[in-house]
């Protein structure tokens, strides 16, 4: 009878965990995208010369994780466990901007944060992310203040702040919003550098 009982609880815990396993969605993993290379006889004026220094790029601690971050609310987020980054978000919002700037201004010259001191950089590109998310209203968001350095000190600081709409639901959707507001972030630099490159010299704000 003991074995009886002990079998019947056996087998209902392996349809308990058969059970379980089955439901368990199968993880996607996503990446941000660069910009499209410049078409050929395109506007961009090459700079071939140019050095750019990219970093340091500090995002928040809460999108320091492998899953991808949502707002639910004013004090709400929610993690996707099986909707998640593909590496590291830092690292790839970083590498994309880096991309995006190369393509914009025209230069293969690009070096990550952090280089020799004995390196020459044109200009540094600091960016401190302070949003990165997509909203309860469905639009990403982008909110970062960035800096451009040349010799140690300061041409620009500024704040830039960007919203993109989400069309269609699913991650795909809110990943590609979220590139294109890195996409933004980039045009808004690299029309910074070309006003430096050209000896027009907005103040900063």
């Amino acid at each position: 009878m003991r074995t009886l009982i002990l079998s019947t609880i056996m087998s209902a815990i392996a349809l308990v965990l058969l059970s379980a396993c089955g439901s368990t969605q199968p993880s996607r993993f996503y990446v941000l995208n660069s910009l499209p290379a410049p078409e050929e006889g395109g506007t961009v004026t090459p700079a071939p010369d140019l050095t750019l220094g990219i970093g340091p790029v500090n995002l928040p601690k809460m999108l320091d994780r492998p899953q991808i971050v949502t707002r639910s609310g004013a004090n709400q987020i929610d993690l996707s466990e099986s909707n998640r980054w593909a590496e590291p978000l830092d690292y790839n919002f970083t590498r994309v901007l880096g991309e995006n700037l190369s393509r914009l201004l025209g230069t293969d010259r690009i070096i990550y944060f952090p280089w020799n001191i004995s390196t020459r950089i044109d200009y540094q590109v600091s960016v401190e992310v302070i949003k990165f998310e997509t909203l309860e209203n469905g639009n990403a968001r982008l909110r970062a203040r960035w800096t451009i350095n040349r010799d140690r000190s300061p041409l620009a600081m500024r704040t830039s702040d960007i919203t993109r709409s989400v069309t269609e639901s699913g991650y795909a959707p809110i990943v590609a919003a979220q590139s294109r507001t890195l996409d933004d972030l980039s045009q808004e630099i690299a029309a910074a550098i070309r006003s430096f490159a050209h000896g027009s010299h907005p103040g900063a704000r």
